[in-house]
């Protein structure tokens, strides 16, 4: 009996093709995602947008409703619903609080210079603003966002 001879076919002609096929088969996938995605989305997209109902005292609050005399579409082509941005916006005003971690170690968090220049300034100006926030809040408990005042200046190096 003589042995069975295979074609041997050189190693990366097939992981060539099989990487070819595997970049064909995604670039299919994701065209057709998008063709279905594009064709929802302009389904979806009318006119006259449905209105949201929005529960709690900010629909009766005076000063966040906008009043009749105010141009409605001044934001329409940025958002989808504006005066509902508008109406979260004035909520997250009224509620949103930001606890500051004190200070730690003087080489790893931000010593508030006297002078903010150089190229580490815009940290200074952040970091200085969020101090002085009307969001910043002493207790944790009430907080929706934390923030560890760490400067990537002093950072380097240390990992």
């Amino acid at each position: 009996m003589a042995p069975i001879k295979f074609s041997h076919v050189p190693h990366f002609c097939s992981l060539q093709r099989s990487l070819l096929a595997l970049a064909l088969l995604t670039l299919l996938a994701f065209t057709y995602v998008s063709f279905t995605f594009l064709r929802s989305s302009s389904t979806d997209l009318s006119p006259n947008p449905p209105k949201v109902a929005v529960i709690g005292d900010l629909v009766e609050s005076s000063e966040i409703y906008q009043s009749p005399g105010k141009n409605v579409d001044e934001f329409s082509e940025i958002y989808h619903l504006p005066d509902l941005f508008r109406l979260n916006y004035a909520e997250m005003e009224k509620k949103f609080k930001v606890f500051v971690y004190p200070d730690g170690d003087p080489n790893t968090y931000y010593q508030t210079p006297r002078k903010l220049t150089g190229k580490y300034a815009s940290e200074g100006y952040f970091f200085q603003n969020i101090r002085e926030s009307q969001f910043r809040t002493d207790d944790p408990d009430q907080a929706h966002l934390f923030f560890i005042p760490i400067s990537c200046h002093k950072m380097r190096g240390k990992v």
